[in-house]
């Protein structure tokens, strides 16, 4: 199999060893992991062996299989690369740390990176591309959409909608206040690190704080 991790960066780095874990646990004999960029960046990394988004997608690979993760944290750059790599018939390959904790009962998409400590609760749904990054938590009954990211430490409490594309900051809280309406954190909407969010979020907006306030 033919593995490539897409996006050299700090979090390219720290995902790699999830990444060959997740290998070997599938019992993949003769994986070969690359690293690669977008052709506006390769300059950038000239010296680390890191290829071109094309070249990957352009190797023959006859009679093998030929798998990405993404570990870019821009949702549309995610998109635009899943994009461009699935209409090749390549997959994506899902990163789900062994310390990671996912529920039997939660659906999750293709293409997730679950980090170290992250948790998946029971009946969640989880849209493609997700990133949770380390002691995350999904509650119970959560609805989280496509090219969704979690910081570091996001508490999502049950129950709470969460559309495509929004980003939650590390250490933010998302929990209904007093009375039983379902929270949704609009398509592109981010929530500031460390915010407490007790109500919805319009869509393209950014709160910060506690409580969480449009800026």
């Amino acid at each position: 199999m033919l593995l490539a991790v897409v996006g050299a960066g700090a979090f390219g780095r720290e995902i790699m060893p999830y990444v060959q874990r997740a290998t070997q646990k599938l019992g993949a004999n003769h994986v070969k992991i690359v690293s690669v960029v977008e052709e506006q960046y390769l300059d950038s990394f000239s010296d680390a062996g890191v290829i071109g988004l094309a070249e990957f997608a352009n190797i023959a690979c006859p009679g093998e299989d030929k798998r990405f993760c993404i570990a870019i944290a821009d949702s549309c750059a995610r998109e635009r690369i899943s994009g461009f790599l699935e209409s090749r018939y390549i997959l994506p390959f899902d990163v789900i740390s062994d310390e990671a904790v996912v529920y039997g009962s939660a659906s999750i998409a293709r293409g997730v990176v679950v980090c170290p400590y992250s948790v998946i609760s029971a009946g969640s749904i989880i849209g493609k591309h997700f990133h949770s990054n380390f002691f995350s938590y999904v509650a119970h009954d959560c609805m989280i959409g496509d090219f969704v990211t979690f910081a570091p430490r996001v508490t999502c409490c049950g129950s709470v909608v969460i559309e495509d594309h929004a980003y939650i900051g590390a250490g933010a809280v998302i929990k209904q206040s007093g009375d039983s309406e379902v929270i949704v954190i609009g398509r592109g909407a981010v929530v500031g690190m460390g915010a407490v969010v007790t109500r919805s979020v319009a869509p393209n907006v950014t709160v910060v704080g506690n409580p969480a306030r449009v800026v």
